[in-house]
């Protein structure tokens, strides 16, 4: 609606249409109501605040760029101050040469970035200053890494494995965690790309990384060099299961580095896995091949998340840092492990007496 207010606005004030001023007035209000959008536009009074702006702008239609490359101020009512000061600076590029324009023009034209390139601005930076060449390359890898709709297509969540072997970029909503979508206000890619802070600085470490033409080699080796087992982040970017058991939204719950939660759903009244007895029951299905095991989720997070092998059940005891295993879901007596490699080797004995007492019986 902004746009449309802002297109109608400029046919109306114009008795002479110039394509290209026309193009470059929308492109500039394009990106101040797409960068904005998931963030403002909730209710009547932004929205009106943002109709206000266009009209304060209009006086500048057919130069627009020219006036963002001058003006002094960092904020626009109706839009977000992070997307005035990019158009600024995008702006001052812009009339300085053609290159900068095309480029900056051609990469604002992607699908998913709509206009907000801000985190390539200060990628692309050389002794403070942006650099053209740098621009262009993190731009061409950018487009490697994000498609139209969002992150691209990597097998077995190739890419959030590989990110977070750098750093812990997960977003936050509420009490969760995610691993990050394509399209939501908190958690997505989108927001990730528009703050400046730590996280971001994850996302360029591993873009620094990778090269275009062997992205997913690249992706991998980052994968399989992460080697801390006593890191929280281990067994989630070593088994691509992990963050598959994360719902749709991929996210979990973290209160502690030994108490973390894999939600299938939004909240924990939902079914959901414990970290460390998935991740245990995973490696033994998996690598080992143990057929006879069964994972048993649960919607709250007062009951014990466990798994279980001829008959016996085995969990992660959060409060202890220990693995734990009973019988007949008797919590009250349990035997606890010191380690992982500890209750690892008694499962392998009990499922090689289990299959030795079968080709005994038959």
């Amino acid at each position: 609606m902004v746009i449309a207010f802002a297109y109608y606005q400029y046919l109306a004030s114009e008795k002479n249409i110039e394509i290209e001023k026309l193009k470059s007035w929308l492109r500039v209000v394009r990106n101040l109501v797409e960068g904005s959008r998931p963030y403002l536009f909730n209710n009547a009074n932004e929205f009106a605040n943002a109709l206000r702006s266009i009209n304060e702008l209009l006086q500048y239609r057919n130069s627009i760029v020219d006036h963002f490359a001058e003006i002094q101020i960092n904020s626009l009512s109706g839009f977000i101050s992070e997307q005035i000061i990019e158009e600024k600076l995008k702006a001052k590029l812009i009339t300085q040469n053609e290159d900068w324009k095309n480029t900056i023009i051609e990469i604002e034209n992607h699908k998913y970035f709509n206009g907000q390139i801000g985190f390539l601005l200060h990628w692309c930076q050389i002794n403070d200053e942006p650099n053209l060449n740098s621009f262009k390359e993190y731009a061409e890898k950018s487009k490697a890494i994000f498609g139209t709709t969002g992150l691209n297509n990597f097998e077995n969540f190739l890419f959030e494995r590989a990110l977070l072997a750098i750093g812990d970029y997960l977003l936050s909503k509420g009490r969760n965690h995610s691993f990050i979508i394509d399209n939501e206000r908190d958690i997505s890619w989108k927001r990730l790309l528009r703050d400046n802070n730590e996280k971001r600085a994850y996302l360029k470490q591993l873009v620094d990384k990778v090269s275009v033409l062997n992205l997913t080699i690249d992706l991998q080796k980052i994968v399989d060099e992460f080697s801390d087992k006593n890191d929280w982040r281990y067994y989630f970017i070593k088994q691509f299961e992990m963050i598959s058991a994360c719902g749709n939204q991929k996210l979990i719950r973290w209160d502690s580095e030994f108490d973390i939660l894999l939600l299938g759903s939004t909240t924990t009244s939902g079914y959901h896995n414990e970290y460390y007895s998935y991740s245990l029951f995973i490696e033994l299905k998996t690598q080992n091949r143990l057929t006879d095991i069964s994972y048993y989720p649960q919607r709250s997070v007062n009951d014990w998340k466990f798994f279980e092998l001829n008959y016996n059940q085995i969990a992660f005891d959060c409060n202890s840092s220990k693995y734990v295993c009973t019988q007949n879901n008797d919590w009250y007596n349990k035997q606890e492990f010191e380690n992982r490699n500890s209750v690892f080797d008694y499962i392998i004995e009990l499922n090689t007496e289990d299959k030795l007492n079968e080709k005994t019986l038959s």
